[in-house]
């Protein structure tokens, strides 16, 4: 069964995810402005865009033009600086990323708190939160990348790590491999000794954000439902279908018999989330932002070319990476079939392809029960006509 066939649209706001998203905002800014006086006062009023040169229009424009959801993220946001007193314990856990990993992709404790299906937090359990919180580790020490997809082995394998009566020990095995600083590896250590501690402090904030961003609602109400009856309408789900075709990602054999859903984010409002694990005990998950398809169209396509351009530039400056696509460029390949060629174990490879897919340089496609990388052959080739452009001035000015 085709994924567009699969695909089944929550019509009401994930508030648990609303919150999730909100308290890892507050950290993320929080670690950008380290040290910079009335941080919070600033990240209250900023822009709806982060990249204001990226866009044709000004960020006052944008903000203007989308101003509910510009007053329901400035509103929540007021809301939570007036609570975060206390929670300042948590930032190093969301800002917590392995090497090379870039700070738009996911620190350890979002990737935690996202490892269930949940839709308030008054449904969290210490057993559902320790759970989460080993499955975030595992997602993001890339273990279990080896497996093959749906095999009997597999669940047993994820069953029996996020088991919440966890052996410390092993724990400590497993936090000693990852590819973090010392003192990273100390505060994930600390973390699962303290794990009690760290479930309380934490549905507390949670529920206390689901009702911030539950509160401010009726804000956004109109532009929600109508965008549930634009997705619900013949060809709805075009640009997003049309958006794993640029990725190159093909899901279509993944877990066919599982439905997809699909969760629009209000705070989360221009990005877009894709968790399609292969533990049962999971739904197959995608998130898009409220005004991820109105943004993308107010891209300004020149400077958003360059800007990816560095970005995939940075990725295959390192060594390995580059090694990952010239190997792929022979044929697609399969997670231990790469890593045997390359000499790497698949944890270590999970890491390097995750940049490589962040940079849209390499598309995944799941058959059976294993999930085949390739590289993005147009990405390729428009990063060699940005190449080649500059070039072209070059040898003009001569």
């Amino acid at each position: 069964m085709k994924l567009e066939e699969r695909i089944i649209i929550r019509e009401k706001p994930n508030f648990y995810l609303e919150a999730v998203n909100l308290l890892e905002e507050y950290f993320i800014n929080k670690e950008q402005k380290q040290g910079q006086e009335a941080w919070e006062e600033a990240w209250q009023r900023k822009s709806l865009v982060d990249n204001p040169d990226s866009f044709s229009l000004a960020s006052l424009e944008i903000d203007a033009r989308f101003s509910d959801v510009y007053n329901y993220y400035a509103n929540c946001k007021r809301d939570l600086i007036r609570v975060a007193g206390n929670l300042g314990v948590l930032g190093p856990y969301f800002a917590l990323r392995v090497v090379d990993h870039e700070k738009d992709m996911s620190g350890f404790l979002k990737r935690a708190l996202i490892m269930n299906d949940l839709e308030s937090a008054k449904q969290l359990s210490r057993d559902g939160f320790v759970t989460s919180c080993l499955a975030g580790l595992y997602d993001l020490a890339g273990l279990g990348a080896d497996y093959d997809l749906e095999a009997p082995e597999s669940q047993d394998w994820c069953d029996k790590v996020t088991h919440p009566d966890f052996d410390m020990g092993e724990l400590f095995k497993v936090i000693g491999q990852m590819p973090i600083s010392d003192s990273d590896q100390l505060l994930l250590l600390r973390y699962f000794q303290d794990i009690d501690t760290y479930y309380d402090l934490i549905k507390n904030c949670l529920l206390e954000l689901e009702q911030i961003c539950s509160k401010h609602y009726p804000l956004v109400k109109a532009r929600y439902e109508e965008k549930i009856k634009q997705l619900n309408s013949e060809g709805g789900l075009d640009f997003y279908l049309d958006l794993f075709g640029q990725l190159l990602i093909s899901a279509d054999g993944f877990r066919s018999g599982d439905k997809v859903y699909m969760v629009l984010g209000i705070v989360s409002y221009g990005s877009m989330l894709i968790r399609f694990s292969a533990w049962r005990r999971l739904r197959l998950l995608m998130g898009v932002g409220l005004l991820f398809s109105e943004l993308n169209q107010l891209k300004d396509r020149s400077k958003y070319r360059d800007k990816m351009a560095k970005k995939q530039l940075k990725a295959i400056s390192d060594p390995t990476r580059y090694e990952i696509i010239r190997q792929l460029s022979i044929r697609p390949q399969y997670v231990q079939e790469l890593a045997d060629a390359l000499g790497l174990t698949a944890a270590t490879l999970s890491h390097h392809l995750a940049i490589l897919q962040q940079a849209m340089l390499v598309g995944v496609r799941i058959e059976g029960r294993r999930s085949y990388y390739s590289i993005n052959e147009k990405e390729l080739k428009q990063l060699a006509e940005v190449l080649e452009n500059m070039a072209s001035r070059s040898r003009t000015e001569e």
